[in-house]
């Protein structure tokens, strides 16, 4: 169990299942405020329309006819409520006569009056509505509205600037209801909505706060029974489906996380085969696989097959070493024994000896090093300086420095380069090092009178290197075998050397992404070709 628990993939799952409860509960949230706020509003609007009724009865006018309205103060001739104005009264609400005279509803200092009009808007007469009446009559409509909607959904309570109760619908169902309305709740606007709880409501309450023309306050609460109805299912629904969803997408992420993990699983199996020592393992590419997966398992493969040459590499390079070091060893114990079996040896004939083994010894390091030079350039292993050689001037030097070993050997050695620069990008010493081991091969195995050619040409985007001698050409059959360590063909065994000059021109032209072409036949001679990019 612990060892799942600290897996990529359980990780990778807790990871999906993290992100889904966020986004869920983000949701989850947005849509309960979204749902209660709106709830909450649809409540403050019939909560407005309740007040604006109660306005009516509580500072009532005379009875109207049929198709008569009151007008709000707002809505009453500039002149007529100018007029009002200066009388000290506040306008509340007037209607037209018949005979363009105005009769309203004022307010001054506190108390309610009904105001006679003329049609100039001159205060012709006014009688105080008793504030006792008033009361009687927004109590009674508070009792009626209460029993209409039930007593233990609503409650009204009008309250005193000072906010002592004045009126009141029963409270036996509200507890602790009058405490609260005597709170000194700011009205902004003159309105206030707020939502409470008390005790024996299991319900929230919404309660609006408005005051009235006269300055004293009405509060209506209305219980939400039925808004935390909805609002309990929607939790219990939401949390029944959170539950399923998070189970899904727990084993959804499971099995996405699988098969995201799938690759790397089968990078890690190949990875330990490999270091048990099969370096053929390779990690087959899926198409169904993401890019980045099937770009990490490309280099993988790239980068095991690179070790498996390495190691191949090391390994034939260390057989060769074992068989090739045999002979020159065999020779220089050959040597010692000699000397050593030769009693009274002068010292000119010890001399001799050690400069023989000293000759083999010297023999022995440039094929140790020659080898090594081969792997580390084969294997990438020494990087290549990348710069601009001129092959031309590169022909040019190495045709002065071979020229007078082949004029020992009568070869006629010519030079072909066209008169302009022939660049490439790449390691000059290493180059200098493939010219070299050409021409000292096509002089080394040209008979007496022979012919040596080395020419030089762009054959766009690449440039051709060719060395062409006259010597005794190469079989077919061994034409690839000769670029192999150590590999000497039949007819060049009795010549100097160690087979290693073309393994090595072969890994240096390989390693600035090259190639070698050879054309020869038996008793022809040969050309050899490097082939650059430019």
């Amino acid at each position: 169990m612990t060892a799942i628990f600290g897996t990529m993939k359980f990780r990778v799952a807790i990871w999906y299942a993290a992100l889904f409860i966020i986004a869920f509960a983000a949701t989850f949230i947005s849509v309960y405020y979204t749902l209660s706020s709106n709830m909450a509003k649809r409540l403050d609007k019939e909560l407005l329309a309740d007040s604006s009724e109660l306005e009516a009865h509580y500072l009532p006018g005379a009875d109207l006819a049929d198709g008569e309205a009151w007008l709000p103060a707002g809505k009453v001739p500039a002149e007529i409520s100018d007029a009002i104005a200066k009388t000290e009264f506040k306008l509340f609400k007037a209607r037209r006569n018949g005979d363009g005279s105005y009769q309203g509803i004022g307010i001054k200092a506190g108390k309610a009056y009904e105001l006679s009009m003329a049609a100039s808007g001159a205060l012709e007469k006014q009688a105080e509505i008793p504030l006792e009446a008033r009361l009687r009559r927004i109590e009674n409509e508070f009792n009626s509205e209460a029993h209409a909607e039930g007593v233990n959904n609503i409650f009204f309570l009008m309250l005193s600037p000072e906010r002592e109760i004045l009126a009141k619908s029963p409270l036996e169902s509200w507890p602790g209801i009058e405490k609260i309305a005597k709170e000194d709740i700011p009205l902004k606007d003159g309105v206030c909505f707020r939502t409470i709880r008390v005790k024996n409501h299991r319900e929230r309450i919404r309660v609006m706060d408005v005051r009235f023309p006269d300055g004293r306050i009405i509060a209506i609460g209305k219980g939400m029974k039925r808004e935390d109805m909805v609002l309990r299912a929607y939790v219990s629904i939401s949390s029944s489906v959170f539950a399923a969803m998070l189970l899904c997408g727990s084993v959804v992420g499971w099995f996405i996380a699988g098969k995201s993990m799938a690759g790397v699983e089968r990078l890690g199996e190949a990875a330990k085969a490999i270091g048990q020592g099969d370096f053929s393992r390779r990690v087959p590419l899926r198409d169904s696989e993401g890019a980045e997966l099937r770009e990490l398992v490309s280099a993988f493969n790239e980068m095991t097959s690179r070790i498996q040459h390495l190691v191949q590499e090391l390994k034939m390079m260390t057989d060769n070493i074992a068989h090739d070091m045999r002979t020159p060893l065999t020779r220089m114990k050959g040597i010692l024994e000699v000397a050593m079996g030769s009693p009274g040896c002068s010292n000119g004939e010890w001399r001799e000896t050690a400069c023989n083994l000293a000759e083999e010894a010297n023999n022995l390091i440039q094929m140790i090093n020659t080898m090594l030079e081969i792997t580390q350039t084969e294997g990438g292993i020494t990087a290549l300086a990348a710069e601009s050689v001129d092959i031309g001037e590169a022909v040019l030097a190495a045709h002065r420095l071979f020229l007078p070993l082949a004029e020992e050997k009568h070869i006629n050695f010519k030079l072909e380069i066209p008169g302009l620069p022939l660049f490439v990008t790449g390691d000059k010493l290493k180059l200098q090092r493939v010219i070299s081991n050409l021409l000292d091969n096509a002089i080394k195995y040209s008979q007496e009178g022979g012919d040596v050619l080395i020419s030089a040409e762009l054959a766009d985007p690449e440039l051709r290197l060719s060395v062409k001698d006259s010597g005794p050409g190469i079989e077919p059959s061994e034409q690839e075998l000769i670029f192999d360590r150590f590999y000497r063909c039949d007819n060049s065994r009795s010549m100097p050397g160690n087979g290693l000059g073309l393994s090595l021109v072969r890994a240096i032209v390989k390693a600035h992404r090259g190639r070698m072409e050879i054309e020869s036949a038996p008793g022809k001679g040969s050309r050899f070709t490097v082939v650059l990019p430019c």
